[in-house]
């Protein structure tokens, strides 16, 4: 164990050099049997030996899933444990309307999937949709949108069982990663969110261009079976999860690579919930039905009105269906993640098309001198190579008194398809910048560099006075 033996991250500028060699050595020294064993001496160190882990072993993956509530740790995640990191990455999910409540409410289920615990404020919205606004009926139909892609040549379509929308952060990471297209349509499945009831996309499809992938379903099903599940609840069934996702990333890559498909149709029958199996509320009123799949759903009962007695939950495809994180009499509980119900989390299914991003496509900063105050917002000029599909700027780093616009995107507009130029209209102060210039998900120039004045320098334009 003396390669491990590096003390704690501190004010020393080598400790991370330190942290990458031994990380580099640990393969060819230590097996990972050995490392679950060390894994339990970490255990013992507190929150200084969670500093000595790595993603290198599966046992250290879980222990940092597990210690994922530490407030130390979060801000190192991105060396520890990338992928967790990349899990945790805000995702904007586009459609027609809802689409910043649809955004914010997955990155806050992640963050209370990690931590194994249900916030008040959350909670309180979660119920608010189930009595109120039911804002998936928003989306477009899962199954609408797979038929259009049927009618393109070319598509592989990989149906991964509950692949749900909190997937997604990993997903453009990788993407971006390994020089792969990203289109994403956000879209809902049908009720209850059960795979008998959402199997029809894949039914019709050709058998030699379709692949059903039951591993993610499985985890979320049996973990505890698997001895993959923390005695204490923590959700260390995660790493497998994102295993079994980096997996189908790879196929897709080596598929489109081989020129096989143009594009890797990667969908979902069904999201599942965590949250759900945490509350342990079943619901107090019995209709006559006895609850299924784990309580989420059961058999419509002719005569019993919802709306008086259950407004909670919903009516479809002959099922009664819970919008929030109640569970019907007479079923079991499920100890690892549930699905059936109405909860974004289990009905909002991407849509994720995946082809080879062209490479060629080179993005060069126009603009020179760059100026923020309270009268002009940050504003800037690029040139592309290639006419881009969806022109946008998104901010990566900003000054510290502006952090509640970090991560936020902007659209960029052209005249002529290489030239394009953005507003980015809540950067009004003065200070340094790093911006992402994309084409939708895809990063094109990365973690750019602006030094914004607060003086009235002319920034040139070339694209007129009407602009």
């Amino acid at each position: 164990y003396g390669i491990c033996e590096i003390s704690r991250i501190d004010n020393s500028k080598y400790y991370w050099k330190c942290y990458e060699e031994r990380k580099s050595l640990l393969p060819s020294c230590i097996n990972k049997a050995e490392m679950a064993a060390f894994v339990n001496e970490v255990d013992a160190m507190g929150l200084e030996g969670l500093f000595r882990l790595t993603d290198f072993s599966m046992s250290e993956r879980r222990k940092l899933i597990s210690s994922y509530g530490e407030p130390e740790l979060k801000p190192y995640l991105e060396r520890l444990y990338p992928d967790l990191a990349a899990y945790l990455e805000s995702f904007r999910f586009e459609c027609k309307e809802r689409s910043d409540k649809i955004s914010a409410y997955f990155q806050t289920y992640k963050e209370q999937k990690l931590k194994n615990e249900i916030a008040p404020l959350f909670l309180e919205q979660v119920e608010g949709y189930a009595h109120g606004e039911r804002i998936y009926n928003y989306l477009p139909s899962r199954n609408e949108r797979v038929e259009a892609w049927k009618k393109k040549n070319g598509v592989y379509l990989y149906w991964l069982d509950a692949f749900g929308a909190e997937y997604m952060g990993y997903v453009a990471r990788f993407c971006q990663k390994n020089g792969l297209k990203l289109e994403v349509e956000t879209t809902r499945a049908d009720l209850p969110t059960i795979t008998s009831v959402n199997s029809g996309f894949f039914d019709d499809w050709p058998d030699e261009d379709r692949f059903h992938d039951l591993d993610l379903d499985d985890i979320k099903h049996n973990a505890y079976k698997k001895n993959i599940y923390d005695v204490d609840g923590a959700p260390t069934y995660l790493a497998d999860e994102l295993i079994v996702i980096e997996e189908v990333l790879k196929k897709a890559t080596v598929m489109l690579n081989s020129k096989d498909y143009r594009t890797f149709l990667l969908v979902g029958d069904h999201g599942a919930s965590r949250l759900a199996v945490l509350k342990k509320q079943e619901e107090k009123y019995d209709c006559g039905s006895k609850g299924k799949h784990s309580g989420r759903c059961c058999k419509a009962i002719d005569g019993f009105d919802l709306s008086e007695n259950l407004p909670c939950a919903t009516e479809e495809n002959g099922w009664f269906v819970l919008a929030d994180y109640g569970r019907f009499k007479g079923s079991h509980e499920a100890r690892v993640e549930v699905h059936g119900g109405a909860t974004l989390e289990e009905v909002v299914v991407p849509v994720v098309a995946l082809s080879l991003y062209d490479q060629s496509i080179k993005v060069t900063m126009i603009t020179k001198e760059f100026v923020a105050n309270h009268r002009t917002c940050l504003a800037f000029e690029f040139h592309s190579t290639h006419k881009l599909e969806k022109p946008c700027v998104s901010l990566a780093v900003v000054p510290t008194s502006m952090r509640d616009i970090k991560g936020k995107t902007y659209e960029a507009v052209s005249k002529d398809g290489r030239h394009y130029r953005v507003e980015l209209t809540d950067a009004t102060k003065p200070g340094k910048y790093r911006i992402d210039v994309c084409d939708g998900y895809a990063k094109l120039l990365e973690g750019y560099e602006i030094n914004a004045k607060s003086g009235a320098t002319k920034q040139q334009s070339t694209f007129g006075d009407d602009l």
